[in-house]
């Protein structure tokens, strides 16, 4: 009896096996079929099959024709979608009908799991300062038996300084793991588990992008030695108030009024503003300052504001036309232009 070689699919396969006998005989052989498995459990824990991974031989009593030396005998290798080891049985099959009545022979049936990667650690993304990195960290297909997987963060552009803890996350629990890695368990049947990692905002708006990778490493359990590794992604989050402007008043008598722009956070490097002027919005024109009339205009000018600052003041000159008047307004507009979040205020 042949030995066959499958390997387990998402779906189910059949194994044909070659039953011979050594020369043709002038009648009929009829040969008995079984397998012999001997699975300890469903479980297939001990790389042998059990009756959940492959049917019974068809047929169960195989005829090699009189004058004839071989026919073929299938069994369908069940698929069960489990990471496990390979399996394997023994086609035994046993002469029934001849001078050589009881006369053995044996065959192997081996059924291969062997996946192209039996873990994976997904992508992830977070901005700073809103959100933590959350990797999936799963499995191909659910194994029978716990999974023990090594976790390690490594850095690309990131530092020790962007991120904390890594934890196993899962509803609203969290458990911690270690810093930059430590072992985690995926439990028998389950498929993923998600880790996440603590992001920190670092008080620096300056940033690009920054990534790291997680890796992760089976270490006990089937597939020993598969791995993988995701990236991850830290962002630049920033509040939508990055940049704010104070209200300012003066007399025009003062010949000036000076604004105070305020950057929430204060940056690692120099910011970048650009600064206009323009006239009122008033319904009631009179209310209105006009530009060169009452105020003298800027009109995209520059502002540095240096590293580790936070408030900057702009100057804008104003003239005395000595005439009775009313309060009268105008804007004056910022806009960050050397970060990636920009605001207008």
């Amino acid at each position: 009896i042949s030995d066959v070689t499958v390997e387990e699919g998402s779906v189910d396969i059949d194994m044909v096996f070659t039953v011979e006998i050594n020369k043709p005989s002038s009648i009929d052989t009829n040969i008995s079929m079984v397998i012999i498995d001997n699975g300890e459990d469903e479980n297939n824990t001990n790389g042998k099959t059990s009756k959940v991974d492959r049917s019974e031989p068809v047929p169960l009593y195989v005829i090699i024709e009189a004058n004839t030396t071989s026919a073929t005998v299938t069994v369908t290798a069940k698929s069960d979608q489990k990471l496990e080891s390979d399996e394997s049985f023994i086609l035994r099959g046993t002469i029934v009908s001849q001078i050589d009545t009881n006369d053995i022979a044996d065959g192997t049936g081996t059924i291969e799991d062997d996946p192209q990667t039996a873990i994976k650690v997904g992508n992830a993304s977070a901005k700073e300062g809103d959100e933590n990195l959350t990797f999936k960290v799963s499995l191909n297909k659910t194994s029978s038996t716990d999974t023990k997987i090594a976790l390690q963060v490594e850095d690309i552009e990131t530092s020790a300084e962007d991120y904390g803890i890594l934890y196993l996350t899962s509803d609203d629990t969290k458990t911690p793991i270690d810093k930059n890695g430590g072992e985690i368990i995926i439990p028998a049947n389950e498929k993923f588990v998600n880790v996440t990692l603590e992001v920190i905002d670092d008080t620096n708006y300056s940033e690009l992008a920054e990534t790291l990778k997680l890796k992760g490493e089976i270490t006990e359990g089937n597939y020993v030695g598969h791995a993988s590794e995701g990236l991850g992604t830290i962002t630049e989050g920033g509040p939508a108030d990055l940049l704010t402007i104070d209200d300012a008043v003066a007399n025009e008598s003062d010949g000036k009024i000076v604004f105070t722009l305020r950057l929430s956070k204060a940056n690692s490097v120099e910011t970048i503003v650009e600064v206009t002027t323009l006239d009122g919005n008033n319904s009631d024109d009179k209310y209105n300052a006009k530009a060169n009339d009452d105020y003298a205009p800027l009109n995209k000018k520059i502002i540095t504001i240096p590293a580790n600052v936070r408030t900057y003041q702009v100057e804008v000159n104003l003239t005395d036309d000595n005439t009775p008047e009313s309060t009268e307004n105008f804007r004056l507009i910022g806009k960050i232009t050397s970060l990636v979040n920009q605001a207008e205020k």
